[in-house]
């Protein structure tokens, strides 16, 4: 019964970004084309993969952590400064999942903020079918401004695959020196049959309990 309630749960390699090649120090930076970071593909300019928090050049910490684990990933721009405004020098990370098509899935993310940003930070994130190149979600997250050193807000959408494999990106699109992303899945949306068939489960377990305590008592 649990099983059949998530068809394709889980799709996602690595979403807290824990695992691959980090190595030592508290930050690494990941270019194009370096393969460190297991199930994620950088594809403009490098990002900052990092253990306790830290803005571009020189990487210096901002005490902000990731928002579970060890390990998040900074979605400005890991080697230049001042490049997270939008304006110059993409960033985003992408990934490649598989799920059954025409079944609603739910995508679900946390970005996280801090207070030396001074005001909200933004990244984009969408989705495409890896057959037909239609955008099955396009949105915009925006965490807002904070006093804190270390705030993270999540953000779900739900999406509907036309086909079995998908691609997922987030970008950078603006707002101080930092943009967190952790802990990224998709896992299936269970239709209103499945937590029925499941409840009858549930119930049948505990009638069956019951009947075997008055049998006991008798």
């Amino acid at each position: 019964m649990l099983a059949s309630a998530s068809p394709g749960a889980g799709q996602i390699i690595n979403g807290g970004f824990e695992e691959g090649a980090f190595g030592d120090g508290s930050v690494r930076e990941v270019s194009r084309g370096d393969t460190a970071l297991s199930g994620w593909t950088v594809n403009d300019n490098p990002i900052a993969w990092y253990a306790n928090g830290y803005e571009p050049n020189p990487l210096a910490p901002i005490g902000v952590g990731p928002h579970s684990g060890n390990l998040a990933v900074n979605l400005c721009d890991g080697s230049v400064a001042n490049q997270c405004d939008g304006s110059v020098r993409p960033v985003s990370i992408s990934q490649t999942f598989t799920v059954l098509p025409f079944i609603e899935q739910q995508v679900s993310f946390w970005v996280g903020n801090y207070r030396g940003n001074g005001g909200a930070v933004s990244m984009s994130v969408t989705i495409q079918d890896g057959t037909s190149n239609t955008i099955l979600l396009g949105e915009t997250a925006t965490a807002p401004a904070t006093d804190l050193d270390s705030a993270w807000e999540q953000f779900t959408y739900s999406f509907i695959p036309d086909g079995r494999s998908n691609t997922i990106r987030f970008s950078e699109i603006g707002g101080g020196y930092y943009a967190g992303l952790d802990d990224v899945t998709v896992v299936a949306v269970p239709e209103p049959s499945t937590w029925a068939l499941a409840l009858l489960g549930f119930v049948g377990l505990a009638m069956v309990g019951t009947r075997r305590r008055v049998t006991r008592l008798t």
